[in-house]
């Protein structure tokens, strides 16, 4: 780690090199007074947490392979179906623990809708998909038509839920089938998803800005924006607060999430050992990064603060002011959905799979070139 006094020389040698300008002491300047909004990001699984949640997944598993007692090999959890126990709510998880074993429960049922719902939640998601913004003005308006972590102007009116999992009646109506799936991750606002008219949720509380390459790392699961909390004012309106949060990195197989995992022989530990080693996208390395990821990119994933040139990291906050408490409750529940499918599909190794996208039996319309045709006919 460099040192104060390092530091301080760098900085010397820096401030009179010949090839720094005005605008780079300027920079440096404001780098160094900034106090960016900032909140430490909690471990997603803490040891004890991860523990208990291990316990009820060899507690499911065992109940599962009870069901199919002369099945060789006794039937086991996947990674995705791993993430997914340990992503939803504690309550849940008990809840699911406990419909096991009294038998009424589907499992295979239950975590295949998860992984619909997490597919069609990725597919729609695309970074490609046409813009389909009728509420951006009201979104760029809001956030002042600039970037609400980078600041850069420009901005994309990006949806926080997609616009195009809703975009007609068939996808809206398919969405509804799985309400339970929303309801066991966001409770009782699940409504704000899952229900309403086609194209229903294309409105201001649904959508952030975000710069371009920022919106396209979104919808690559690179990041997820954690909602921290609603407070309202006496104004009538109320502030969603909003952490940014890298994202490990994916350079797994492109089957990792589907890769069994006997909980009983130790799997599951070294499983959440495994995420806890894995890098996050956003440090900016030396310079010779050469480590391929998922995307098959080379390149630095990270991104700066424009105005003040510090480095956008895991913690970041923005603050978001709604014109009403309904709508800022509204956007803490895509918020909260988001954030569970981008931390299910990057935990359990489906961000980025083309192998996990195309294992879409739900239906074909699903897929991102039928998505791609039916929004351009829209």
């Amino acid at each position: 780690m460099t040192t104060i006094h390092q530091l301080s020389q760098l900085t010397l040698d820096f401030v009179n090199d010949p090839s720094t300008g005005p605008e780079d002491r300027t920079l440096l300047q404001r780098a160094l007074l900034a106090r960016p909004a900032f909140q430490p990001v909690t471990d997603a699984l803490p040891a004890d947490e991860a523990i208990r949640r291990l316990d009820l997944a060899r507690r499911i598993e065992l109940q599962h392979q009870a069901t199919i007692p002369n099945a060789t090999p006794p039937p086991c959890l996947n990674a995705f179906q791993l993430a997914v126990l340990c992503i939803i709510p504690m309550a849940a998880l008990e809840e699911t623990a406990a419909r096991v074993t009294r038998g009424n429960l589907a499992l295979e049922e239950y975590f295949s809708s998860v992984e619909t719902f997490v597919r069609i939640f990725l597919l729609t998601s695309h970074p490609d998909a046409p813009p389909v913004n009728l509420g951006h003005g009201q979104c760029r308006n809001r956030d002042g038509n600039r970037c609400i972590f980078l600041g850069t102007a420009d901005p994309d009116a990006c949806h926080v839920f997609p616009f195009a999992a809703t975009s007609s009646n068939a996808r809206a109506i398919r969405l509804r089938r799985l309400w339970n799936i929303v309801h066991a991750v966001i409770g009782d606002r699940a409504i704000v998803v899952s229900s309403g008219r086609p194209g229903g949720r294309d409105k201001a509380w649904n959508m952030l800005c975000l710069n371009p390459q920022l919106h396209r790392w979104w919808g690559q699961a690179r990041f997820g924006l954690k909602c921290l909390g609603v407070q309202p004012d006496a104004a009538g309106t109320a502030i969603v607060s909003i952490q940014f949060v890298w994202m490990a990195k994916q350079t797994g197989a492109a089957d990792a999430w589907s890769q069994e995992l006997r909980i009983d022989a130790g799997d599951g530990d070294a499983w959440v050992a495994q995420q806890r080693s894995r890098p996050p996208y956003g440090t900016p390395g030396d310079g010779h990064d050469n480590e391929h990821d998922r995307y098959n990119h080379n390149g630095i994933v990270a991104a700066v603060h424009a105005q003040i040139g510090r480095p956008l990291r895991s913690g970041s906050m923005a603050f978001v002011v709604l014109p009403s408490l309904s709508d800022a409750l509204d956007m803490k529940a895509v918020l909260d959905v988001q954030w569970a499918c981008i931390s299910l599909a990057s935990m359990s190794g489906a961000a980025g799979s083309d192998d996990f996208l195309d294992a879409d039996e739900f239906d074909d319309t699903c897929r991102w070139s039928v998505l791609t045709r039916d929004a351009q006919r829209e």
